[in-house]
Order: structure tokens, then C-alpha cells, then sequence
């Protein structure tokens, strides 16, 4: 192996998809070494060598599925991306995948889309290095990207798709159908005016945001209010603070508001994931006094960060490079000038944290290099109100 280039390992049993993959990755072995596994039990030989850094299997094979050889690849290397690439993309062959893989990588794929999902991965890897991958592989009943969101990717691709074929997929889910509902017909969105129905709440919001927050409406419903967690770790505290930053955040964002909206919304996501295998450190975290830095204190006990945690889930489920990186840099105050993505996820994230009872103390230095000082009596005003609206 050249030095430098990354290993993946597709796992197939059609020979002649294996042998159409390698011609296909040809243009790419410069900085890629792509091996071939047709079937379980040869990429069983293989995975006794080196790592990979990604492995893309096969759903159904003989011998072994697909979920089950990704599981062994997750207890040698959990380090490693796992994929999934089938034509079945229905409930019962997501179900027996979700707990395992990172993506779901629909079959046939187009080249030019394979190729972006495997260097997006290998990106995210290269920036955070493996140990956080590591650490989101080793949390327990790590969530996957739900179906309905990868069903509306798929349909939104296809040019014959209609508001009412997306809507057929959104109301399957009655969680995300209810919370798209009272999005759409919120003041914030709307300006309270009715909206009929889950085809016309797709209408208001736009494919796009109706894709994200049907992402973010699965990742904030898998916390927990358990009472003997910290109030601020119960799932309802975090996905209020969620909604209110996130309502702040496309408010201030000068381009772009909606990925600012998605970015806020999902930026405490590793605080979801880390609290299924780490509840402890957190709750540590949460009562931590001193002046020991929120990311110094999270390295010390996990590891790794949180906002690391939760933008490595993020980008290997697939979201773009704005909303990964808004949430992996949330906490880094920004340069002058205009508000970018990062930048209005930062402040509204600080202001939200704090109008929700969180100790950080507000970086005044940083929000008046940016002019933003004189706006925080009426962005408290609007939390405040907002914070008063049901839902």
C-alpha cells in the first residue's frame, strides 16, 4: 500500500458488481486502495489484516447478512465507516441495518455519488482523526440516520418527485409527521397562518428543511428525562434550548438561514449520543466547577468533545459541510464580519445556553467584535417569547 492512501473494502457476492466497482474506482487509486470481498467469508480473511477505513457491504449475502459482518468489523476496528449499499430500502431491511452502519449507500449508485459519499467520509476522518470515530462507534445503540430521512433523500434526487410523493413518505412516521406539522404552523415559520396537511407543511418548509428536520426531529427524540439525570441533560431541556437557538440562529445568519437553523437544532447531538454509554462523565461534566474549559474538561473525561462527537455523526450520515462544520466549531468564537453559518450557530447557541439556565458566561468580547452587543436586550426579548410559545 502506497503510503498515504486509504483502504476500503467493498463485500459483495455478484462478481460482476465487484469487477464493475474496480473499474469504476480505477481514477481514484492515487489516493485510494480499494480491495474486493465476494462474499462474507473472503472479507473475513481480509479483515484479519490491516484496518480499513471504510468497509461498504452487501445486505443480503450467504452465510452472513450484511448487518452481521458489519458488526464484526465494528468490534475489530470501530474505528472504521461502515456502509450499507442494497436496493432494499423498506422498513424491515433498514431495521436489521440501522444499528451498524454509519450509511445507507442506495444500489445501483451512480459513480459520481459513490465517489463524493466515500471522500465526504474519508474527509471527516482525516479532520477528526480516529479516535472520535471511535468514541461515536462505542456508544451504545448509536442512532442511524432515520428512514423517512433517507427515503426523502432518495425521492428528492428523482426529478418526478411531487409535494405528495413526499408527503407519502413523511406521514409514514406519525413523530415527524406530528412535529413537521407544528413547525410549518408556527409564528416563526408562518406567521401563524394555517397550513393544511403534511403536503402543505412540505410546501412551506421546502424539501431541504423538511429533509433536516426530519433528521433532527429522530436525533433530539433519543435522550432521556430521567429524573435522576441533571435537569439539563433530560432530553425535553435539551430540545428546548435546541429550538430556541436554532429559531435565533436563522434570525442572524446573513446566507444560508435554513442550514444555520439545522446546524443550531442539532448541535448538542453529542451530548445525545454520549450520555448512551458515558452518563457518568456527563453528569461530572454538568457539575464540574473551577475554571476548566468546557472542551479541556470533555478531553480529560471522554476522550474527545462533544461537538466532535456529534459533527462526526452528522457527516457520516451525510449532512453537508456547513451544518457539520457549524456544529464541530460552535464553540470557537468567529472573525468580524458578515454572520456566516458558523458564526450565527455560535451566538445564538452562547445566548441560548444561558437564557436556558447553562453557566458558560457569555463572551461579550467576541459578540462586540462582531457588533453584535447591542442586540442582546432584544434577543433575550425574543427568547423569552418564543420560550412562552407551546411546542
Amino acid at each position: 500500500m502506497a503510503p498515504g492512501r486509504s483502504r476500503i473494502l467493498f463485500v459483495d457476492d455478484y462478481p460482476a458488481l465487484l469487477a464493475a466497482l474496480r473499474l469504476a474506482l480505477r481514477s481514484e487509486r492515487a489516493r485510494w486502495e480499494v480491495e474486493l470481498a465476494a462474499g462474507p467469508e473472503a472479507a473475513l480473511v481480509l479483515l484479519e489484516g490491516q484496518p480499513y477505513d471504510v468497509v461498504v457491504s452487501d445486505l443480503e449475502m450467504p452465510g452472513m447478512s450484511g448487518p452481521e459482518l458489519l458488526e464484526v468489523v465494528r468490534e475489530k476496528t470501530p474505528q472504521t465507516a461502515r456502509l450499507i449499499m442494497s436496493g432494499q430500502l423498506e422498513p424491515r431491511a433498514f431495521a436489521r441495518s440501522a444499528a451498524v452502519m454509519h450509511r445507507f449507500v442506495p444500489k445501483p449508485c451512480p459513480v459520481p455519488e459513490l465517489k463524493a459519499t466515500l471522500h465526504q467520509i474519508l474527509e471527516l476522518k482525516g479532520q477528526l482523526g480516529g479516535e472520535v470515530l471511535r468514541a461515536v462507534s462505542g456508544a451504545v445503540d448509536l442512532p442511524s440516520a432515520p428512514l423517512v430521512y433517507l427515503q426523502l433523500t432518495r425521492a428528492a434526487a428523482e426529478p418526478s418527485t411531487s409535494v405528495k410523493d413526499l408527503a407519502d413518505i413523511v406521514e409514514r412516521d406519525p413523530a415527524i409527521s406530528a412535529r413537521l406539522l407544528a413547525l410549518a404552523r408556527s409564528a416563526f415559520f408562518g406567521a401563524g397562518t394555517p397550513v393544511d396537511g403534511v403536503e402543505g407543511a412540505i410546501a412551506r418548509l421546502g424539501v431541504e428543511l423538511t429533509r433536516m428536520l426530519a433528521l433532527a426531529a429522530h436525533a433530539l427524540a433519543a435522550g432521556s428525562n430521567d429524573p435522576g439525570l441533571p435537569p439539563r441533560l433530560r432530553v425535553s431541556a435539551l430540545q428546548r434550548e435546541a429550538l430556541l437557538g436554532a429559531r435565533l440562529a436563522r434570525t442572524l445568519a446573513t446566507e444560508r438561514p435554513e442550514a444555520a437553523f439545522v446546524a443550531a437544532l442539532l448541535r448538542k447531538l453529542g451530548v445525545l449520543v454520549m450520555l448512551r454509554s458515558h452518563r457518568a462523565a456527563l453528569c461530572a461534566l454538568d457539575a464540574r466547577e473551577g475554571d476548566e474549559g468546557a472542551s479541556p474538561a470533555e478531553r480529560r473525561l471522554l476522550g474527545v468533545t462533544l461537538p466532535e462527537v456529534g459533527a462526526c455523526l452528522l457527516g457520516l450520515w451525510g449532512l453537508g459541510a456547513e451544518v457539520v462544520d457549524a456544529v464541530l466549531h460552535q464553540r470557537e468564537t468567529p472573525q468580524p464580519g458578515p454572520l456566516t453559518t458558523r458564526g450565527a450557530v455560535w451566538a445564538a447557541g452562547a445566548v441560548a445556553e444561558q437564557h436556558a439556565g447553562g453557566r458558560p458566561a457569555l463572551d461579550r468580547e467576541g459578540l462586540d467584535a462582531l457588533g453584535l452587543v447591542p442586540e442582546l436586550p432584544q434577543w433575550r426579548q425574543a427568547l423569552a417569547e418564543l420560550d412562552r410559545q407551546p411546542g
